[in-house]
């Protein structure tokens, strides 16, 4: 089941707009503790009802410093900690996140605990750097109206004029990017140097056919958590030793001819595809003159393998982004791709984390993302049908919101991928 969660934010209403539905969520198999500095008397009032609402517990400090940060964390011993993004567009924000971050590593050495830290959304989703990074997006659809019933609570601000619509289209958003309703995006942080591993990093979409009470997990990851960059390397010795005790449990001989080196042979090629280096990512040259409009790539094929059924599945990517100071090398561009399709993998992850991959190397928000996917574990097994593609996109910035930048790109991305 998961951990305890603190999340520490600047301002009264800040859990229930950044991170409400997650709160609630958490709340519903583990205690949730928010942590704000005291304001004035009424929004004091307010963060306590918020906070009932969400089902968490509220700790108001006198001031959120460095010193009262870490004897929360030393007291509350929290698995979860989450805050606002380090880079966020408002100074109070970026304050209390270096200093809960700052606070960290003592309770951490101390306790083993928070052992994952996370940042949440901001303003529009965009961070002083540019848009928010996403490494997990949380499906809130089930906590959405307890997060909205917990933000109106907070009558004193202009939820109705500004932060509900605001919360709402940011649900929308990154709902769509996972196939939900709402959602709610979060940044992975490390801590002494170490990033989540592979246990679910919050509490995320339960399976329809399992209630969270018979699940093994209590809640599992989310559709899209960006693929954990701190794999170990394949062991090739014990790869190979498990592939024979793979061949022995299906009935077959790993002794007989043809079957000899098959476990070498498949240790070897998991160790080259998911050990894969795609060599240099950050390759870019400066604009001597402003060349205003889009660069599109079309034609790219990659291979990666379904993390449900490790069955390879094929792609055909288009990519597009509008340069601002600098341009990609071109090969850079398939790099960023080769990055992401070198691992046990999802289609929909792929096609968003390449496209804020390219986002964060080019500068710009102006990006766009075309996969077509062929899978192995539809055409061969299951429905068996053969002739199904599946197709995402992920489109950033002003490939999204300028309808004319939009359906060029479309024009010239689609009829490659179809």
């Amino acid at each position: 089941m998961p951990g305890s969660l603190l999340a520490a934010f600047a301002h009264p209403d800040d859990a229930e707009l950044w991170a409400g539905a997650t709160l609630a969520l958490h709340a519903r198999c583990a205690a949730v503790t928010i942590v704000v500095p005291h304001r004035d008397e009424l929004r004091d009032a307010e963060a306590c009802k918020g906070a009932t609402v969400l089902g968490a517990e509220l700790r108001q400090v006198p001031r959120l410093d460095h010193a009262t940060m870490q004897q929360v964390l030393l007291e509350a011993e929290p698995d979860v900690v989450i805050t606002h993004p380090l880079n966020d567009v408002h100074p109070e924000h970026r304050a209390v996140a270096a200093t809960v971050l700052a606070a960290v590593p003592e309770p951490r050495i101390a306790t083993g605990r928070p052992s994952r830290f996370y940042t949440c959304d901001t303003y529009n989703s965009l961070t002083l750097d540019g848009p928010v990074r996403a490494d997990v997006i949380v499906d809130a659809t089930s906590t959405f109206d307890t997060k909205m019933a917990a933000l109106c609570v907070h009558a004193s601000q202009p939820i109705e004029q500004h932060f509900g619509p605001m919360a709402e289209s940011l649900g929308r958003l990154w709902g769509a990017r996972i196939g939900t309703r709402y959602a709610e995006a979060f940044t992975a942080v490390p801590i002494l140097g170490c990033l989540p591993g592979r246990h679910p990093p919050l509490s995320c979409r339960t399976p329809a056919a399992l209630p969270p009470s018979t699940h093994p997990q209590g809640m599992i990851m989310t559709s899209i958590p960006v693929q954990s960059q701190n794999r170990r390397p394949v062991d090739r010795v014990r790869a190979q030793e498990l592939t024979r005790e793979l061949l022995l449990a299906l009935g077959e001989d790993p002794d007989r001819d043809g079957l000899q080196d098959t476990p070498r042979r498949f240790a070897d090629w998991w160790g080259e595809f998911l050990d894969h280096d795609a060599g240099r990512l950050d390759t870019s040259f400066a604009q001597e003159g402003r060349y205003g409009d889009f660069v599109l790539l079309t034609g790219i094929e990659a291979w990666s393998v379904c993390e449900h059924h490790l069955l390879p599945f094929r792609l055909d990517v288009s990519v597009a982004y509008v340069p601002d100071t600098a341009v990609l090398g071109l090969s850079k561009l398939v790099r960023h791709l080769e990055a992401r399709t070198h691992a046990l993998q999802l289609q929909e992850r792929i096609t968003h984390d390449v496209a804020h991959d390219l986002a964060k190397a080019a500068a710009t928000d102006d990006v766009a993302v075309f996969t077509t996917g062929e899978h192995l574990c539809m055409s061969m097994r299951g429905v068996k049908a053969t002739a199904v593609r599946s197709t995402t996109m992920c489109r950033l910035g002003r490939t999204e919101s300028d309808p004319d930048l939009a359906a060029r790109i479309e024009r010239l991305a689609l009829p490659v991928r179809l």
